[in-house]
């Protein structure tokens, strides 16, 4: 079965660009309006990143580990992290706000290279579905690395995942253009390609890694006719992509690709489980839906790399590679390619499929009955997915609810994070080093501090999960020895060079305050002076 979607110059053409522009401009005013509120999420990834252009911005070239005070390299001081430093340098504005401007460049971005890379396959009358299906067709918001989802958006798109899904994009939008070109404009798209390629691969592996997995299937979507050519074409961007990553100079990309990377962290089953089932289950799912289009080459295309990265997702649960198992929430914008498709040849528009829903279902045809009843489930399985992200972009101090509380005169519940940590940790100098718990802590390099054991761990530093462990030990309930447990607090602190501890009154630690040792205080959050804290432990 074939149907065509290819673009005309019709009124329903400039119809849908019009409404695919509006979609993306809306998109954007949404996350550029909510983006500021994203530290009022504790552990977002966002502090990570944050941290990272921080420590750049003050030193460039010598920047040490953003989150230890150690001389190790980061993985996080990937060319999107280096680029918004520089532009703090150059601007004097703050990484936060650099940030901001990055998640809004990121979402127009994202959305307009989307639409150009299928205007390549002259498949733009498809952008307005498949953009819808990237924003809300999930079983659950992931709240992960690559998600799109539209309650995501504000505290994902400063993510280097999603700088590097759109370098994707671009990469494999400028190949396709010239399958067939002359050799001036090939070499020129092969070049651009591969530094595109690079710099994905370079800002975040796992995405970096489905951008390759896309060049290399482009030649199951071109004609055979086609296949030598193209396929010259990806070995040259392979090896000119690898050898521009190998040249980084602020990691070893060598050490990234092999260095093993322990299971016992970097490998989750239970996020393995929850991407399968529930994040991405409802956009692979209805992949199958399109299976009777896949002779056109960008359905072709989507449902290969589609399943690919299943596969190789099935593999990493039975291979504990963490290097694998994030590749289908990576790619679920690759999906909704195909579901797109599907939308837009089952009936045009939403008038379109309205009437064809109704017709099927009151119809005593058993195959329109049936194709009635899988539009129903589809439309189920989108609102399953959108209707829990409307509500929390309304509640969620971190997303829109700060704009709505007042107009409702109700409380934001904002907890203040950003203004409390800033007062608490004023006078931690660059590099001092805070010990708290995972939660407390995590936000601690965004301010200049570093700290002791980290929520997500630094992928070149060695013995992180002895400083994990000796963290929980520190805070543990005392023991019945108190002398010898003290002395296994005043070994930590010296061992990591302690010069603070931080707890919150909100959290069971509370029990570990010392007024005596107390630097500073605000909101419930305590910052104390390590060896009068000790003194005071002795004290007792």
């Amino acid at each position: 079965m074939k149907t065509s979607l290819q673009n005309s110059p019709s009124r329903d053409a400039r119809f849908g660009l019009l409404a695919y522009a509006a979609f993306c401009l809306v998109l954007t005013i949404y996350v550029a309006c909510i983006t500021p509120f994203r530290s009022e999420m504790l552990l977002a990834d966002a502090w990570e990143h944050h941290a990272a252009v921080l420590t750049l911005s003050d030193n460039l070239w010598t920047p040490g580990n953003p989150t230890y005070a150690t001389k190790d390299p980061s993985i996080r001081y990937s060319p999107y992290s280096v680029g918004l430093a520089i532009l703090c340098q150059q601007t004097g504005i703050t990484p936060y706000t650099a940030l901001s401007i990055a998640a809004v460049l990121n979402t127009l971005g994202f959305f307009a290279v989307f639409w150009w890379f299928l205007r390549g396959f002259a498949m733009t009358s498809i952008s307005l579905a498949a953009g819808l299906c990237i924003v809300l067709l999930y079983g659950e918001a992931p709240g992960y690395a690559n998600s799109f989802a539209l309650s995501d958006l504000p505290w994902h798109m400063v993510n280097p995942s999603a700088f590097s899904l759109m370098l994707n994009f671009f990469c494999w939008g400028l190949l396709w253009r010239v399958r067939s070109s002359s050799i001036t404009p090939t070499v020129i798209a092969v070049v651009a390609a591969a530094v595109s390629l690079a710099l994905s691969v370079l800002s975040h592996g796992m995405t970096g890694v489905l951008g390759a997995i896309g060049v290399i299937l482009l030649v199951i979507a071109v004609d055979a006719s086609q296949r030598t050519r193209v396929l010259m074409m990806v070995i040259s961007v392979g090896v000119l992509s690898l050898t521009l990553s190998v040249a980084w100079p602020w990691y070893r990309f060598i050490d990234a690709a092999t260095g093993g990377h322990d299971p016992w962290y970097w490998f989750n089953p239970t996020i393995l489980k929850r991407m399968f089932f529930l994040w991405c289950a409802p956009v692979y799912l209805a992949t199958l839906l399109a299976l009777p289009y896949r002779s056109e080459p960008l359905v072709r295309w989507s449902l290969s790399v589609s399943g690919v990265v299943i596969v190789l997702g099935i593999v990493s649960w039975l291979a504990q590679s963490a290097s694998l198992a994030r590749l289908p929430l990576a790619a679920t914008p690759v999906a909704c390619i195909a579901v797109g498709y599907w939308i837009k040849s089952v009936a045009p528009g939403l008038r379109g499929w309205s009437t064809q829903v109704l017709s099927g279902l009151l119809s005593r045809s058993a195959s329109r009955n049936a194709q009635s009843l899988t539009q129903v489930l589809f439309i189920v399985a989108l609102l399953y997915g959108t209707l829990p992200q409307f509500h929390a972009i309304l509640s969620e101090p971190y997303l829109a609810r700060p704009l709505i509380a007042p107009l409702l005169k109700r409380e934001d519940k904002q907890p203040r994070n950003w203004s409390t940590y800033q007062t608490v940790l004023a006078g931690v100098e660059p590099g001092e080093v805070v010990l708290s718990d995972m939660a407390t802590g995590w936000p601690v390099p965004s301010f200049g501090g570093r700290i002791v054991a980290a929520n997500h761990l630094e992928l070149f530093s060695h013995g992180q999960r002895e400083r994990l462990e000796e963290t929980e030990r520190f805070f543990a309930t005392q023991s019945t020895e108190q002398q010898r447990a003290i002395e296994q607090q005043r070994e930590l602190i010296d061992r990591y060079a302690v010069r603070y501890i931080l707890v919150s009154r909100q959290t069971p630690l509370a029990s570990h305050v010392q007024d005596n040792a107390i630097v500073a205080e605000s909101n419930g959050l305590v910052l104390m002076d390590a060896r009068k804290w000790l003194a005071a432990q002795s004290d007792r």
